[in-house]
């Protein structure tokens, strides 16, 4: 009966080590691997990239908070830099780094959290575009002896922030000063101070403030000179770009605010420079008593870096309809500025890396149920040797012969007893250090 039980016994153990190698190791978790965003900028010495930090399974993705996150940037068997720091709920870190001299043609980049691979691979670096800072004037209708040319100040106008709208006036390619100005807007509510008495500079300039209540605004500008009553009107005509549910900036010296109109978290924020993207943050907003979602940042910080130019975005990619550029310290508009690229996808990476490692898992369990198929045929091999020997001794006891008798006496099966204990024992004692050894290896 130990036989037989010794028999159900192997094979028990075998399913069982193998059912938990199948559910446990070899089942397929959640691949969690790093999207590394930023500008690959040649010859920067500060680099600010955006990490997110996602789970993949079942083919869908879905941002998840890591703790802790390295990444090690080396070239060659160099290494360069190196931060350690963890990603938020929303799956974001922001990592800053600088290094002594700058950088050019492919550095490698790996992100790693505890044993884990988030990310790695090669990174080639680029000439970074640059931050072009200009006047932009707006396209309209103009007419009389005055000309006269409209921009908006920073380059964007958004719903409900007001914002500010030059007006440049020149006679002859001269500033034409102390013109008295109507303003008419349709798609926007004027400020009290620009609805009345609004004159020219001696740079032939006039502000306005202007809110926008609609998508789309129109502009109807009116010039007089009292000091030339006969001369006719100048006027000048046209619509204004509305950037609907655009984020937007209010600079305020040392502390600047940020404000989303819709409900938001957070706004991410990059500042760039000519030697691409210098400076990250994720600043958290709250709705103030206007409805108005609102956050705020140092801005010592983007002046060390010579930033030029503030992107804010509702998602970490900055690919959302409420993304704008603004430039950092000036009234012109940013005409052209880096973008933020893809500079390392880990999620792949890390998706093939757990498949592999289940693949490997579920190996290791075939494995183990063939060493017990092995283990199993023997104990059947030794078991009927036994058993078989048995019978013969009980049919010679049986016999009615004296010397069958005798020779029965001295059968006994001891000899395969034993090899089957030994066999029964080192088979458990090696399906169990395969068992811990697979769980400890592929685990």
């Amino acid at each position: 009966m130990a036989h037989q039980r010794a028999l159900y016994l192997m094979p028990s153990v075998a399913v069982l080590a193998t059912a938990a190698l199948v559910l446990g190791p070899g089942r397929e978790r959640p691949a969690i691997g790093a999207r590394v965003w930023g500008v690959p900028a040649e010859g920067a010495t500060a680099f600010a990239w955006r990490l997110e930090t996602m789970e993949r399974q079942f083919g869908s993705d879905r941002a998840v908070p890591v703790d802790p996150i390295e990444i090690t940037v080396s070239q060659g068997s160099r290494s360069i830099a190196t931060w350690k720091g963890s990603s938020a709920e929303d799956g974001v870190a922001e990592a800053t780094f600088e290094v002594r001299e700058p950088l050019s043609g492919t550095i490698d980049l790996l992100v790693t959290s505890g044993r884990s691979r988030l990310a790695e691979g090669p990174l080639p670096l680029a000439p970074s575009p640059r931050v072009q800072i200009d006047h932009h004037l707006l396209d309209g209708v103009a007419a009389g002896p005055v000309a006269l040319r409209v921009e908006i100040a920073r380059g964007v106008l958004a719903s409900p922030f007001p914002g500010v709208v030059r007006i440049l006036a020149s006679r002859d390619g001269a500033p034409a000063e102390g013109l008295e100005l109507s303003v008419k807007a349709e798609g926007a509510d004027l400020d009290s101070a620009s609805r009345k008495d609004i004159r020219t500079d001696q740079n032939g300039e006039a502000s306005l403030i202007l809110t926008p209540t609609w998508h789309s605004l129109d502009l109807d500008i009116s010039a007089r000179d009292a000091k030339r009553p006969d001369e006719p009107q100048s006027t000048w005509k046209g619509g204004l770009p509305v950037h609907p549910g655009a984020l937007w900036l209010r600079p305020g010296g040392d502390v600047a605010t940020v404000l989303s109109p819709v409900p938001r978290d957070r706004i991410y924020l990059s500042a760039l420079s000519d030697k691409g993207r210098v400076f990250g943050a994720s600043i958290p907003v709250q709705k103030d008593p206007t409805g108005i979602f609102t956050g705020t940042f140092q801005t010592a910080d983007l002046l060390s870096r010579g930033a030029l130019a503030i992107t804010l975005a509702g998602d970490p990619q900055e690919l959302g309809s409420g993304t704008v550029t603004f430039p950092f310290a000036s009234t012109q508009t940013v005409l052209a500025s880096p973008r933020l690229t893809l500079l390392q996808d880990g999620v792949p990476f890390a998706d093939r890396l757990e498949k592999k490692r289940a693949s490997m898992a579920r190996l290791v369990s075939v494995g183990i149920a063939f060493v017990a198929a092995i283990f199993e045929a023997v104990l059947l091999i030794l078991h009927s040797r036994e058993s078989q020997a048995r019978l013969a001794a009980h049919l010679a006891r049986a016999s009615e012969d004296a010397d069958d008798r005798a020779a029965a006496e001295r059968m006994t099966p001891p000899a395969a007893s034993r090899a089957f204990t030994l066999v029964v024992f080192v088979g458990i004692v090696v399906l169990g250090f395969a068992a811990i050894a697979a769980f400890t290896v592929v685990r």
